[in-house]
């Protein structure tokens, strides 16, 4: 169960096929802020289709709320997978890292920004396939990163861009920088900016320079160390644009 909402496994007996319900909780649905935002973007995110992204099915409303259906993954989150202090191999790396860059460069050209990528919105399968979830929806304000407490901070904060915390307009640079900061972590066994709390963390994305990859990982790939160099620019203008095939 999520700050935003609930998630069960239900089967389509029209279609005879295993779904995924997401339901939004009614804390959140009655803000009407967030009711129109929501719908919105989810009208954006039914447009995506494409192996590496979790598909919507059908959106409706019931229970005086909404219920997305979405394609049911079977498999575990990156975010599971990830052991402190334990690096990925490589190849492992670069695998992951080409999926989610195939799947976020396809929802670009679409004008469809995941706004909140971090390695719970990856689902990785038994083969290694990675599937992306939740673009563009329910993602929490990162506006308040500078307030919330130490329990929140170790989610999606440790992956946010500079101008996502600055409060300004995400772009697909954002998610190019989310995109670097996971490439490290699975790299290096840890994220590129800890900090003890919010205020250390947020000051760590917008001022401090990441890590030299190759000085904590010698056998990095040279390419893979030079992608993960140029995703986490504090400048957006400055990042990758053109993903490595």
């Amino acid at each position: 169960m999520g700050l935003t909402s609930r998630i069960y496994r239900a089967f389509d007996e029209m279609l005879n096929r295993d779904v995924a319900l997401k339901v939004i909780n009614h804390e959140v649905i009655l803000d009407s802020h967030f009711k129109t935002t929501f719908l919105e973007e989810t009208k954006s995110v039914a447009q995506l289709n494409h192996p590496n992204i979790v598909r919507l099915y059908d959106l409706y409303s019931e229970y005086s709320t909404y219920i997305s259906v979405l394609e049911l993954v079977k498999g575990d989150t990156l975010q599971s997978l990830i052991q402190p202090g334990t690096p990925f191999p490589p190849a492992l790396v670069s695998n992951i890292i080409r999926q989610i860059a195939e799947a976020l460069s396809y929802a670009h050209s679409l004008g469809v920004v995941h706004g909140n990528l971090n390695p719970a919105d990856c689902i990785v399968t038994e083969n290694n396939f990675v599937k992306l979830l939740d673009f563009g929806i329910l993602s929490p304000s990162m506006i308040t990163i500078q307030n919330q407490a130490p329990k929140k901070l170790f989610g999606s904060a440790l992956y946010a861009s500079p101008e996502l915390i600055s409060n300004e307009a995400v772009s697909p640079a954002s998610d190019v920088y989310a995109l670097g900061s996971i490439a490290f972590q699975l790299l290096t066994g840890k994220p590129p900016f800890e900090g003890e709390n919010a205020s250390e963390l947020a000051e760590a994305h917008l001022h401090s320079p990441a890590p030299d990859i190759i000085k904590l990982v010698p056998d990095a790939p040279r390419r893979l160390a030079t992608f993960v160099e140029q995703t986490l620019e504090k400048d957006p203008n400055k990042r990758l644009t053109d993903w490595p095939s």
